[in-house]
């Protein structure tokens, strides 16, 4: 298109003027640049207040990409694992903290997201860590899908149950202490029932015997001769003392850990 045909001749107070009109094609393009502009810093804003959001979760996150990279991580990632971002980022998890992350069974996992599956749950790992001790962790992990890229990213969450396990193990032991401690108890009342029970069936005999002892000394002792008087009073004597026993017997015992102790020497 000429310059003839794009300007335009206005006659005014017989004084010629020639105006030029603004291109279409300038205008759409200005448009679609402050479209641009505007949508990149919409994202760089959602993206700062993703990563703000990630970082303030309390829970170690860490992105994946690509083959099991560091790519990003939060604050409490590098804090729990006691490492930073100049060693992390770039590096497959495995290497990080001394090696710290290198088990077989995790990396069997993440590698079946990369393959098959989509995600794992709740997937508890124990072990002696090289940098934090002894540890134990649930981990959960989401394969991401991004438009136009080959590699896969994985969320990875990591949430250290160490101590709830610890209380756990804590209740469950007093727990069975409990129970072995009702146990003890259950067994020593069986034993105070028996010798209760016992003790009153062995009162009526034992009675009985000391009345024919005694009848037995009233009719033979006097007339007998000294070995007779003396196996009588010896048999008297002992039944005394067996009827001594069986009154004070509950008196004469406590319980100490489910076990009965005499405190008195009959």
């Amino acid at each position: 298109m000429t310059e003839a045909l794009l300007r335009n001749r206005i006659f005014f107070n017989d004084v010629l003027i020639v105006t030029y009109p603004i291109m279409a094609t300038s205008i759409k393009k200005n448009g679609i640049e402050k479209r641009k502009s505007e949508r990149i810093y919409e994202l760089k804003n959602a993206l700062a207040y993703a990563k703000a959001i990630v970082n303030t979760i309390r829970e170690p996150l860490v992105v994946l990409y690509p083959k099991l990279t560091i790519s990003s991580a939060n604050k409490a990632f590098y804090k729990t694992f006691k490492t930073d971002a100049e060693e992390a980022i770039g590096r497959h998890l495995y290497e990080i903290g001394n090696k710290q992350f290198d088990i077989p069974l995790l990396k069997k996992l993440l590698q079946e997201i990369l393959s098959k599956k989509r995600k794992f749950n709740d997937f508890e790992i124990e072990n002696n860590f090289i940098s934090i001790g002894h540890k134990v962790l649930i981990l959960n992990a989401q394969k991401l899908k991004i438009a136009g890229k080959d590699d896969q990213m994985i969320l990875l969450a990591i949430e250290d149950i160490t101590e709830k396990r610890s209380l756990e193990k804590k209740v469950e032991v007093e727990k069975n202490t409990v129970v072995e401690q009702k146990h003890s108890l259950d067994l020593a009342q069986q034993k105070v029932d028996f010798i209760t029970i016992t003790s009153h069936e062995l009162k009526t005999p034992a009675t009985c015997i000391k009345a024919y002892t005694q009848l037995l000394q009233m009719e033979f002792a006097p007339n007998a001769n000294a070995e007779t008087k003396a196996l009588l009073t010896n048999m008297n004597t002992q039944m005394d003392n067996l009827t001594y026993l069986i009154d004070n017997l509950l008196e004469t015992t406590e319980i100490k850990g489910g076990k009965l102790y005499a405190i008195n020497q009959v």
